[in-house]
């Protein structure tokens, strides 16, 4: 043993924590622990003291696993214990507490547990890891470790006795270094900022089980979190000769069946899975030559795979990109730009908490390969038919699987030893059932095997079919990925004009506004409060556009754009998406929460008639109300999730506009500016542009009772040049009726739409206008006449006929 084996630890502690192991305590609940198992099995009688002393001993050499964490000068510290590891013998299978109990308080208890159940001739040892103490790689060095020191304590021949590694306490200082000396990437301020970008601007989905009610819940029992399926060495062989037949790795292809079994459930649940996010977070070890001889510690990052639903159809290019995408960060060094990022988030105390605590995810999965299970345990074995002999027992196989988390609710593991290939696959219990979890680990070895099939039917038709030029290859299916890349998507001069111009002068030219109300004529107020009228307006398109998700190709950037105009209007993003969806799903009936109360044949004509003029001239009071109607009556299709999403919204939008006044208002003592009603001028562009909105709504939809999306809208097409910049700028929302029909279509798409449908049906003219002034004489009888749609519309007229007869 070396020296620094027998080194004082106190020497090495108080120990800052990485910025890794930061995010893994920050990101630990009772819920969610971020804990994982690891189960081994052993063949023979196993030695109770001897296993004892070489866990004590083991434990003396990996010092991150017995110590716990405290808060100093704002940081978290690892302080050592002297107490013994907790290790509980039992008769048989070991119980192990219930998952609502697995939580490991690491402020006052280590992260590591351990439970043997003895029997004659086999047992299993069961080890519990917090992540913030080590990754699943020290894991199993750590394992390693224990199996080598008690194979020297019961070998009883040299043949039988295996030889631990040496650990070194002071490299545990290096855990959390990114890259080594001459690995530093180039342009390492331009490729953090596209990473930080590629993680933050897409919002993965998470996956979820069916949640039936036949469906059985998973068990309070005492067993693992994960579940194993087993490739025998046979169908391991072939996936292995499969990976290389395609110039990848066994990891990337196994990436690749994932992504297929994922799609493929989240269209059994009945997702539209071509538009669903699925990102896959591949654990990737940071280990260098300065981290040889580590004790169990985090020396980890993460390479993430994401990708729509639609770009899986084609296998053939989604193995390039996960291949491409691999290599390219293995090569660069990129996986220390994660850690980077981790590092600056924990500069601001409490930031990490926080960020691990809002509503989204940065993975729907995760998927370690720790590769062939007898090389990570590193010791030295002697190998009876390929496993391990640690003195009177033998190693007969390893399993486990990492944490999930909130919004990440399935992690796999796949590993190699004794030539099988183990894949374990840990499941959120509140999620999935015991039958859902066999279900996908199922479909997922189905996905694995399916590939080997393919593999040998293609190496059949090489072999017996004739070779063909490039001319006659058969055709590429890129055309089966290519709708769902909308117009929208693109990054056009055309977008961002629109996208750029009046909603950056709405915000931008505000405080210029503020300042001229105090100097400028009532015609130049009139001006400025035009202006920045008609750039709110446009605001309001993109928020529209934000809730369909096709402002931007990134879910992540649309929820934040919509989100940050939400909050500034009063309309959280959430309650206005899923009013909206029900308004495109239910169109002029009285499930359209976005046209009540106009189609709801509940309300009276009477009560319609005085709200549709507070609706229209005090838009910004009714129309927060309107939408934050499906909130506030607890619509029971709003799922849980959703409805923390919406209070999450709703606190945003108190906080700021509770903020606002307060910053102005301190603003005016500060520099001696007296209230005057002028100044309520300030409020107007605010005010009016909710009117214009309301006009919009009016104009779409009052007065039509069909719920045809384009029998029961109004469309401007055509028309004047005002009109045609009106409708540029406000995202085309005025081609109305192709929109309700094709929800996720671009803006930019819509025109030819229509086009292409009054070409087939000529009664669709009716509802053609060719300028907003034309579409709004049209709807103004319906103000005062009767402001109702669709079933409003058809019992005002019964009622009608009745009283007349």
């Amino acid at each position: 043993m070396s020296t620094s084996d027998r080194s004082d630890p106190e020497e090495l502690f108080p120990l800052r924590l990485s910025a890794f192991e930061e995010v893994m305590l920050a990101d630990d609940r009772p819920e969610f622990p971020m804990c994982f198992f690891i189960e081994i099995g052993v063949s023979g009688n196993l030695n109770q003291e001897a296993l004892t002393s070489a866990i004590q001993k083991s434990v003396d050499r990996h010092p991150l696993l017995n110590a716990i964490v405290a808060r100093r000068w704002l940081r978290w510290y690892w302080t050592p214990l002297s107490a013994a590891p907790k290790i509980l013998f039992h008769e048989g299978m070991p119980p192990l507490p219930s998952p609502d109990q697995r939580h490991i308080d690491l402020r006052t208890s280590p992260g590591l547990n351990v439970w043997v159940g003895c029997s004659a001739g086999e047992s299993r040892l069961i080890f519990q890891f917090h992540h913030a103490a080590t990754d699943g790689i020290g894991a199993m060095e750590f394992i390693g470790d224990v199996l080598a020191h008690y194979g020297q304590f019961t070998a009883e021949s040299d043949d039988r006795r295996p030889t631990p590694r040496e650990f070194d306490r002071s490299v545990l200082a290096f855990r959390g270094r990114k890259w080594f000396e001459g690995h530093r990437p180039p342009q390492l301020f331009r490729r953090f900022l596209w990473r930080v970008w590629d993680i933050m601007s897409i919002h993965p989905s998470a996956v979820y089980g069916r949640r039936t009610s036949d469906s059985r819940p998973l068990s309070e029992s005492a067993s693992l979190p994960f579940i194993t399926r087993i490739l025998d060495n046979h169908d391991a062989a072939r996936l292995r000769g499969e990976a290389t037949a395609r110039g990848c790795s066994l990891n990337d292809l196994v990436a690749c069946c994932l992504f297929v079994t994922l799609r493929e459930w989240q269209s059994r649940l009945g997702v539209d899975s071509d538009d669903t996010i699925i990102r896959i977070g591949l654990p990737a070890s940071t280990r260098t030559p300065e981290h040889d001889h580590s004790p169990a510690a985090n020396i980890l990052s993460y390479i993430l795979l994401t990708r729509r639903g639609a770009d899986l159809l084609n296998e053939e290019s989604l193995l390039k990109y996960v291949t491409s995408e691999t290599l390219e960060v293995a090569r660069s060094s990129d996986t220390g730009l994660v850690l980077l990022t981790m590092e600056l988030g924990c500069l601001i105390p409490g930031f990490m908490k926080l960020a691990t605590r809002v509503p989204w995810n940065i993975c729907s999965t995760i998927l370690a390969n720790v590769g062939d299970v007898r090389r990570q345990l590193g010791a030295i074995f002697p190998v009876q038919e390929g496993r391990c002999i640690a003195g009177n027992i033998r190693l007969e196989y390893l399993l486990g699987a990492a944490p999930v988390r909130r919004g990440t609710h399935i992690a796999t593991s796949i590993g190699k030893y004794a030539g099988r290939l183990y894949i374990n696959m840990n499941f959120a219990t509140s999620e999935f059932s015991e039958t859902e979890r066999d279900e996908f680990a199922d479909s997922f070895i189905h996905s694995l095997r399916q590939c080997c099939r393919t593999a040998d039917l293609n190496q059949q038709q090489t072999s017996h079919e004739p070779d063909f030029s490039a001319s006659d290859s058969a055709p590429s299916h890129s055309h089966l990925v290519q709708p769902a890349r909308t117009v929208a998507y693109r990054r056009s001069l055309r977008f961002w004009a629109r996208f750029l111009l009046f909603p950056a002068l709405a915000v931008l030219l505000y405080p210029f506004f503020i300042a001229a109300t105090s100097t400028a004529s009532l015609t130049e107020l009139t001006l400025w409060t035009a202006g920045l009228t008609y750039c709110w307006f446009c605001v309001g398109g993109m928020f529209h556009e934000t809730a369909h998700d096709t402002l931007f190709r990134s879910r992540f950037a649309n929820r934040f754009i919509g989100r940050c105009i939400g909050t500034l209007i009063a309309i959280p993003l959430t309650t206005y998406r899923e009013t909206h969806r029900r308004h495109h799903a239910y169109l002029n009936t009285v499930d359209d929460y976005e046209l009540w109360p106009y189609s709801d044949p509940r309300c009276s004509l009477s009560f319609r008639r005085i709200f549709v003029w507070l609706d229209l001239f005090f838009g910004i009071i009714t129309a927060p109300l309107i939408y934050g109607r499906i909130y506030f009556l607890r619509d029971p299709r709003l799922r849980p999730e959703t409805r923390n999403a919406i209070t999450f919204e709703y606190i945003l939008v108190v906080l700021f506009w509770t903020a606002l006044p307060a910053v102005v208002f301190t603003w005016m003592l500060t520099h001696g500016i007296p209230f005057q009603l002028r100044q309520l001028t300030w409020l107007l562009p605010l005010i009016l542009a909710p009117i214009l909105n309301t006009a919009r709504k009016f104009i779409e939809h009052l007065g039509l009772n069909s719920d045809d999306p384009l029998m029961g809208t109004r469309t401007i097409a055509g028309g004047n040049l005002f009109s045609r910049i009106c409708r540029y700028f406000n995202f085309d929302i005025a081609t109305h009726g192709p929109h309700h029909r094709y929800p996720k279509a671009s803006h930019e798409d819509l025109a030819g739409l229509m086009t292409k449908h009054v070409s087939r049906d000529k009664q669709l003219q009716q509802r053609l206008f060719g300028s907003y002034l034309a579409a709004a004489i049209d709807t103004l009888p319906n103000l005062w006449k009767n402001p109702a749609s669709g079933a409003s519309i058809a019992q005002t007229q019964t009622t009608a006929t009745d009283h007349h007869s």
